[in-house]
């Protein structure tokens, strides 16, 4: 189980491939299982929130780039999709929404699905040794 969750943890980030690129495949569910991808969106975010006075062009281009926060999905940019002049004005009107509290609920579901991820894993560890301390007194 530790195996498991140490290669999805080093494989499936959400950096390499991004959670953009892997959207709506099978990476994407692998993504959804790894420790490490809900850390950095998480730490991600937190860091880049003192930042945004100065740099919130730089650290939107980011989100839309990675797919952090699902900014790919709310602003298009990124995509590689060209967009009529509608389509256009609508990215425009989302970015003017876009503020450093933006991603709080996803900093704050990243953390939610690391601390619960957390107590599965380790009540599935305790079970797991329980069960062989329990083969062992039968064997002895």
């Amino acid at each position: 189980m530790v195996v498991v969750q140490l290669i999805l943890g080093a494989l499936f980030q959400g950096v390499s491939p991004t959670i953009r690129e892997a959207r709506g495949s099978f990476t994407a569910v692998l993504q959804a299982c790894s420790f490490n991808r809900w850390a950095t969106e998480a730490v991600t975010i937190r860091e880049f929130k003192p930042y945004f006075e100065t740099g919130w062009n730089l650290i939107l281009a980011i989100y839309s780039e990675t797919g952090m926060c699902d900014m790919d999905l709310q602003t298009g940019y990124g995509t590689g999709q060209t967009a009529d002049p509608i389509e256009q004005l609508r990215r425009a009107s989302r970015l003017r929404t876009f503020s450093a509290g933006s991603c709080d609920a996803y900093a704050r579901n990243a953390l939610g699905i690391l601390a619960g991820s957390g107590v599965v894993l380790r009540l599935l560890a305790y079970f797991e040794l329980r069960l062989g301390a329990l083969a062992v007194r039968k064997v002895s």
